[in-house]
């Protein structure tokens, strides 16, 4: 039961990868975790690595000739979660960003550092063990993600690897958990409502969902399923951002294998895109995986 509980503790953690801003969607804000996990109402900590891979076809892009690029985010996600009480959890995010790109002139330019930080009040609206080996819980979440990270002006030429946004956004939550045996079934979905930065930029809603099903093995758990985030369009004073004029949607598979040992927990995790349309077809994500570390605390009495 223990192991079981750590596994799908960590579950909603899977790599949740989209583009970058000048494709229509924010890379920093890939595996943000914005559905606070629902599968126990317990304190953990972890320390979970993404990496994600993109090229990119640009004509005349900031002024460049046309040309090709490949766009490497790679983000550590440092993450609380403490249990407030029976019903109620918060969550607190801090990641650290270093995202490179690759011209195919051999150019390359890296932007590194502290990313923008996230918090999250939740609270369980069903919290129920209908038998020792049967579990239903249902929690929904409100918070904001912070401008801690360094962002530059919208035309920059670095602006597609900024670590943040300078923008103050708004975020609701749920997450959804089923088991039965050795069968679980997770939910995670979240929506930003996001603002405009100094430079009056605003990069436009972002939305996410992912179902995973999930096989407990005793101490190791694979599962399988699928995620699809979306981005608004992004503006710019007002008008349509020039370099994002259609909206973005990504369709992913999203693959788990966990393994657990006493309180502590290794997940791996892998997405592949099944279908995207970033940046009118001029962007493309190739992969996206993630390794984390949890060690979630005991249960109080």
């Amino acid at each position: 039961m223990k192991t079981i509980l750590i596994t799908l503790t960590v579950l909603g953690c899977s790599v949740k990868a989209i583009a970058c801003d000048a494709c229509g969607c924010s890379g920093n804000l890939g595996n943000m975790g914005l559905g606070i996990q629902s599968h126990g109402n317990r304190t953990s900590f972890s320390f979970v690595n993404s990496y994600k891979i993109y090229t990119t076809a640009i004509d005349g892009l900031y002024g460049h000739p046309d040309s090709q690029s490949h766009e490497y985010y790679y983000k550590s996600d440092i993450t609380a979660t403490i249990r407030l009480s029976k019903r109620f959890q918060a969550r607190a995010i801090l990641p650290f960003v270093y995202n490179s790109r690759i011209h195919d002139t051999g150019e390359r330019t890296s932007l590194n550092g502290p990313g923008d930080a996230q918090a999250t009040l939740n609270v369980f609206l069903i919290d129920s063990a209908y038998a020792t080996n049967k579990t239903l819980r249902w929690s929904m979440g409100l918070g904001a993600k912070l401008p801690t990270g360094k962002f530059t002006e919208p035309e920059s030429e670095t602006f597609m690897l900024n670590p943040g946004t300078g923008t103050v956004d708004y975020l609701l939550t749920s997450s959804f958990a089923f088991r039965t045996g050795k069968f679980a079934l997770s939910n995670e979905s979240s929506f930003s409502l996001r603002t405009a930065n100094k430079y009056d930029y605003h990069p436009g809603n972002t939305w996410y969902n992912q179902a995973i099903g999930l096989l407990l093995f005793n101490r190791i758990s694979v599962g399988t399923g699928f995620s699809v985030t979306g981005n608004a369009q992004a503006k710019l004073n007002g008008e349509l951002y020039e370099h994002t004029n259609s909206q973005a949607l990504l369709v992913q598979s999203a693959s788990v294998l966990a393994f657990s040992s006493k309180s502590w927990s290794f997940q791996l995790g892998f997405n592949l895109p099944v279908y995207q349309q970033l940046g009118e077809g001029n962007s493309q994500q190739k992969s996206a995986v993630s390794l984390g570390l949890y060690y979630v605390l005991k249960q109080k009495k």
